[in-house]
């Protein structure tokens, strides 16, 4: 619980400070949407299958240079993935997929060495808004949503992508695993979220400047 709460100040702050110390002119409002393409990285005897889920989001794209720009974001993500258990699993054999939600909150960073193209790369924190499974094995097949203490609250990693113009791809790598409890470390071992994202980007508002 300690370090989730460091972490989230410790991202709050970073906004903070960059929005308060610096003077900005020229920053978009931009709305984000597109498709999460997500998948489950884990030590288990199962097959890795992706799910397709959705992202929409809001994000400032606040210059910083001639070439570089900061862009905090807001974002509501669908991930999770599907595991095929084989037979040698032991608890069960058959196919069951985790959905998963997530608020999420990406701090980018882009260099833009064209003016269509730019790299984009920084650190996400993410908390759940809910999860659930479905199942289909041999004997057995249903849906549950997770227990609230199954899955934890709180997931971070890295982000790193580009951007063409209005569109733009980026690989969302996760850091924290997903279960929390014995049972759903049962299924989902040492599972991490991992995503890619392939997303468009318009202007929300027209061009305003903030000023400290």
């Amino acid at each position: 619980m300690k370090t989730k709460i460091t972490v989230t100040l410790f991202f709050l702050c970073c906004t903070h400070l960059m929005f308060a110390q610096t003077k900005f002119s020229h920053a978009e409002s931009l709305i984000k949407i597109g498709t999460d393409i997500s998948f489950l990285s884990s030590d288990l005897n199962a097959q890795k299958i992706p799910l397709t889920g959705i992202h929409i989001g809001i994000s400032p794209t606040i210059p910083l240079g001639h070439s570089t720009y900061f862009k905090p974001e807001i974002a509501f993500s669908m991930k999770g993935g599907r595991l095929n258990y084989q037979s040698t699993f032991g608890y069960f054999e058959g196919d069951v997929s985790y959905k998963i939600n997530y608020f999420e909150f990406p701090m980018v960073f882009g260099i833009r060495p064209k003016t269509h193209f730019a790299i984009e790369f920084g650190p996400y924190t993410a908390i759940k808004a809910g999860g659930s499974f479905s199942f289909q094995g041999n004997f057995a097949s249903g849906y549950a949503n997770f227990d609230r203490k199954d899955i934890h609250d709180f997931d971070f990693g890295i982000v790193a992508g580009i951007k063409i113009g209005p569109f733009g791809i980026l690989y969302y790598h996760g850091l924290q695993e997903i279960a929390a409890t014995t049972a759903s470390r049962a299924f989902l071992g040492n599972s991490t979220n991992h995503s890619i994202q392939i997303c468009l980007q318009r202007r929300w508002f027209r061009k305003f400047k903030t000023e400290n």
